[in-house]
């Protein structure tokens, strides 16, 4: 990937800003969309999942945004050469404020756990979902900054040698022309705005369908930026977004999500013990690599026992072994 930091390491002169040549400059930015994807297709193969989701966002007269990180995996997608597809799995919801039009994460020291969690089921986290009220914008220059510094966080080698991101975008909106609607959207940032992200050349923008180029301070030197043929300081933020394709399996026979009946963490109303004898009862009659397939109630077992017997039953669920009767009067304790 590109960098467009000025190389203050040049072994040709003296050290800037005593001295500099065309080799520390950084380089011009010609903005242009991006041709190729990283992810070709995006797969919501638990569908209840995304819905109840959306459905908490809809109760609360969408007045508040909600945000979560997507955990699935990689696969490969047969419908392009060395094509890569998004499965998706489960949605952590970190603890967040949430305002009309945008959401601020607040520390979370559980996310470590959610992220170990995840690996014994054989996840990783992929992307990060988020609801919105803009029907004139795809991203705003607020939300595209945060896809960039996601996609940052979360690099993996190409089979070419690159490093690039395969960190998805999902946007959750209702149609513009008809708002009962709710449709999902699947983006990436494009390898150049991700670098412009990283490389500290973009600023906070005043206005929100504008990507705003950053004025350099005293003694320091910015790439010029250029856009439809001139010099620029503000961009439309669709020069950088890539579209993914996306949609839902005919059925989720393959999924290792079962369920997402157990109340989801960090919302308004708490997560309780007794939860866990309702969740239970329900799925009583289950083998018990099934009725332990709910990720909101593996994060709560991490979080209420501990973080090894939560990956003992994660395992469980994602080998499809039956859970020791040990551990099943251990879960039964907390009813």
């Amino acid at each position: 990937m590109i960098s467009y930091k000025m190389n203050l390491n040049c072994k040709n002169h003296a050290p800037f800003p005593a001295a500099m040549c065309n080799k520390c400059m950084p380089p011009s930015v010609i903005v242009k969309r991006q041709e190729y994807r990283h992810v070709d297709y995006a797969e919501f193969t638990n569908q209840a999942e995304i819905a109840n989701f959306v459905q908490n966002w809809l109760a609360g007269g969408k007045i508040l945004q909600r945000m979560g990180f997507l955990y699935g995996y990689y696969a490969e997608d047969p419908n392009y050469k060395n094509g890569v597809r998004a499965i998706i799995e489960a949605i952590y919801e970190p603890p967040q404020k949430s305002e009309v039009s945008s959401v601020e994460l607040l520390p979370d020291p559980f996310q470590n756990q959610v992220d170990v969690l995840a690996q014994h089921l054989g996840f990783e986290r992929i992307g990060w979902i988020f609801t919105t009220l803009d029907q004139d914008t795809v991203l705003s220059s607020h939300d595209l900054r945060q896809a960039a510094r996601f996609q940052e966080e979360h690099i993996s080698v190409h089979p070419s040698g690159y490093k690039v991101s395969k960190f998805i975008t999902v946007t959750i909106r209702t149609r513009k022309d008809d708002t009962g609607d709710v449709v999902p959207d699947v983006y990436m940032l494009s390898d150049q705005g991700q670098a412009l992200e990283r490389d500290n050349i973009l600023e906070d923008s005043d206005k929100r369908k504008m990507v705003k180029i950053r004025t350099p301070r005293e003694g320091e030197i910015l790439p010029t930026v250029i856009a439809q043929g001139k010099s620029s300081t503000y961009v439309e933020p669709e020069f950088f977004i890539v579209n993914v394709a996306h949609g839902a399996p005919k059925n989720n026979n393959y999924a290792t999500i079962k369920h997402s009946d157990f109340p989801v963490e960090n919302r308004k109303d708490p997560q309780r013990p007794s939860d866990v004898k309702t969740y239970l009862t329900k799925f009583s009659r289950q083998p018990s690599h099934v009725k332990y397939a709910d990720f909101h109630l593996l994060l709560y077992i991490a979080r209420i026992m501990d973080i090894h017997t939560a990956c003992y039953l994660a395992e469980c669920v994602r080998d499809e072994t039956p859970v020791s009767e040990d551990f099943e009067a251990v879960i039964k304790s907390l009813q």
